[in-house]
Order: C-alpha cells, then sequence, then structure tokens
C-alpha cells in the first residue's frame, strides 16, 4: 500500500450487521464484495478474488430492501493476500466525497461502522 495518503479515518465496517449486500461494478461486470475492511467519507478498503488495475473507475452499490444508493470512485490500489491466495485488498478512493450522493451513502453505511 505504500505511503498512508487517506485524507478521513476509516473504520471498521461491521459487515455480519448489514441487512443489505454491496456490489462493485467495473467495466459492466458486478462483483459481490465479500468484506469491506474499513471506510470513510472519502474512501473504502474491501476484499475481492479478483484483481483491480489501480486507476480503474469503480461503482459501488449498497442495497437494501427495496432502496439502492451508490457512488464512484477510483481503485488506487491493489495487493494480493496473503501471497498466491487468489484474493486480493484493494484500496478505493470515491470521487468528490463532499457531493451530496457521498454524504448520503455514508449517513446510511454508518450506522454499521464500529
Amino acid at each position: 500500500m505504500g505511503i498512508e495518503k487517506r485524507r478521513h479515518e476509516r473504520k471498521p465496517l461491521r459487515m455480519d450487521h448489514c441487512e443489505g449486500t454491496f456490489t462493485l461494478e467495473v467495466r459492466g461486470e458486478f462483483h459481490e464484495i465479500p468484506e469491506i475492511r474499513d471506510m470513510s467519507i472519502s474512501g473504502m478498503g474491501i476484499t475481492l478474488p479478483v484483481y483491480m488495475d489501480p486507476g480503474r473507475p469503480v461503482k459501488i452499490f449498497y442495497a437494501e430492501d427495496d432502496h439502492v444508493v451508490s457512488l464512484t470512485g477510483t481503485v488506487t490500489w491493489c495487493e494480493e493476500h496473503p501471497p498466491s491466495s487468489s484474493s486480493f485488498k484493494i484500496g478505493i478512493f470515491f470521487d468528490d466525497p463532499y457531493r451530496d450522493v457521498s454524504c448520503s451513502f455514508h449517513i446510511i453505511i454508518s450506522r454499521y461502522l464500529a
């Protein structure tokens, strides 16, 4: 991951308490997010079984009941962890974290933050 560049404190997300599902869309492909390690108003750390190129634009969805919220971001880093495991830790920076949609997304998700 290198030098810490985060602008906001990240907090762990208690996915076991989430009532909905998280999905990541990249280039028209959808991947359910099995693990969100941490989240802030400006980004999140996730784990996926697929590699994502840094610099790649993504869209994150959270669906709960009949409600879906989404926001866009960019993959900032991706590393296989543990090595040779086909599991990748991925850092995502949200586009313009102060836009209303990012704040709404964070407000909805904040009840699951540790």
